[in-house]
This record gives structure tokens, C-alpha cells and sequence, in this order.
């Protein structure tokens, strides 16, 4: 998706310290829609083994895209959020597709197919 690339290159040109890859910025969105993300829940929303989830996760703790938190009541349980550098990639990712949609509404697409499109975007993880 070459369109989706040059809008994508044209935002982070101005944000270089924002540098994912397109799993990661998957798992950021996953995450930025959960009302208290957990480990099990990316995982379970995604339906992927808790462990791939825990290692993609800790990456983007140590690259300081996530924070992970204990629950008062629980102690178990481990809440993640996004930083405010995680916050600023799931902007831009969001501008991308805003973006992206916007150059495609002006060259090829009919008023129907760009309402599908739209649906798309918009679509829950």
C-alpha cells in the first residue's frame, strides 16, 4: 500500500524518535481500544497465544511506548496503558489512515466504496 506509506513517511518525517513497526503499531491500537488492557485481554481480542502478546508488550515497555501497572484491588493483575509517546503513535497511525482515506476519496473510489473504507478504519481490533 505504497498510498498508506507516503502519508505514513510524511508524518513521522516530523516525529523520527516514533519508529514501529507495523506489528507494534498494531498492538498500540489493540491496546489504546481496551477499556484496562491486560496481557490476557490484547491477547484474547486478538486471539493469539498470551505469550507473543507478553514478548511484543515488553518490547514497547523497554522502548517506553507502554507502561505497566498492578491494580489497587488485585495485585495479580497487571494493567497496561500507553505513555504519552504511545498516546502521539496511535495519533499519527490514526492521522495515516485519515490521511491516506482522504487522498483516496479525490482519485478512484465511488461515494459507496468510500463509505466501506471509512467502515474499515473505523473497524474495533
Amino acid at each position: 500500500m505504497r498510498l498508506g506509506k507516503k502519508c505514513r513517511d510524511e508524518l513521522y518525517h516530523e516525529n523520527k524518535d516514533i519508529c514501529l513497526t507495523e506489528s507494534q503499531r498494531f498492538y498500540l491500537q489493540c491496546t489504546a481500544t481496551l477499556e484496562k488492557p491486560t496481557l490476557s485481554g490484547i491477547a484474547q481480542k486478538l486471539g493469539i497465544a498470551k505469550s507473543s502478546v507478553s514478548i511484543a508488550i515488553d518490547k514497547l515497555i523497554r522502548l517506553g511506548y507502554i507502561e505497566k501497572s498492578k491494580l489497587e484491588k488485585d495485585k495479580r493483575v497487571s494493567v497496561l496503558s500507553l505513555t504519552e509517546l504511545g498516546n502521539r503513535a496511535v495519533f499519527l497511525d490514526q492521522e495515516v489512515h485519515r490521511l491516506a482515506t482522504q487522498k483516496i476519496k479525490k482519485s478512484i473510489l465511488s461515494e459507496q466504496e468510500i463509505t466501506q473504507l471509512s467502515d474499515i478504519f473505523k473497524k474495533d481490533y
